[in-house]
């Protein structure tokens, strides 16, 4: 059996305002899938309740078969979720906060979990220094290595590159193509769109909460008789 994800009429409601209203979509297994979206279209709302951390007001959204209210501990177990926000313990080292995260996840080997993925975010350099000297691309990296220390089947990764200069961006990027040819599903949330054009497969652009269009860029850019994905996204923020 593949390892899907599938949303069915997903929304959260905040006191009386919808932060998401009426989501749906299928993402298989090794498929990087992108959220577009301006600043508060619910982005990061979905992603949270796509790893169990927020429950939806209406709908569900299984992983890999799993419901992600009824099933919640079982699906935070193959997924890894990093938050835009890094929240690092700076007075451990690398190695140490490796280490006790890969712990909390019952890591049998975590020897062999520390030195995977400072190998993936190319931190070996880093290993005994302090997280709180390193820079903020560095602890972006320490962020992701944390994520992905029980070695999950789904990656979910809420505006990845934000704040980060040029150079370290582009290292995200690469990252994420590494981490679909290591056989992982990758769902990103982004406002960038050269972002989406070099990464996606398929996307879903959001505003307000609401979906706007989801698919193929192809699949967008013909709904939208668009030549690229700038000319589309405006004309569905209109």
């Amino acid at each position: 059996m593949s390892f899907d994800i599938s949303a069915k009429g997903l929304g959260k409601k905040y006191t009386k305002e919808w932060a998401v209203k009426d989501i749906s979509f299928e993402i298989h297994e090794g498929e990087i899938f992108g959220f577009l979206g301006p600043n508060g279209a619910g982005k990061t709302t979905t992603l949270r309740m796509l790893c169990g951390v927020l429950d939806p007001t209406e709908g569900s959204c299984t992983v890999n078969g799993l419901d992600t209210v009824a099933d919640k501990i079982a699906v935070k177990s193959i997924v890894g979720y990093l938050p835009e926000e890094d929240f690092l313990y700076g007075d451990m080292t690398v190695k140490d906060h490796l280490e006790y995260m890969a712990s909390l996840y019952g890591v049998k080997d975590v020897k062999d979990a520390v030195s995977r993925t400072l190998d993936l975010v190319d931190l070996d350099g880093k290993i005994g220094e302090k997280v709180k000297t390193l820079s903020k691309g560095q602890r972006r990296r320490v962020a992701i290595a944390k994520t992905l220390i029980h070695d999950p089947k789904l990656v979910l990764l809420d505006e990845v590159t934000s704040g980060l200069d040029p150079l370290y961006a582009k290292k995200m990027v690469d990252m994420v193509k590494k981490l679909r040819k290591d056989g992982k599903t990758v769902i990103f949330s982004t406002h960038q769109l050269d972002e989406a054009t070099k990464l996606c497969d398929k996307m879903l652009i959001i505003q307000k909460g609401k979906m706007k269009a989801c698919g193929t860029e192809k699949d967008i850019l013909k709904k939208t008789d668009s030549n690229d994905l700038e000319e589309a996204f405006f004309k569905l923020m209109e």
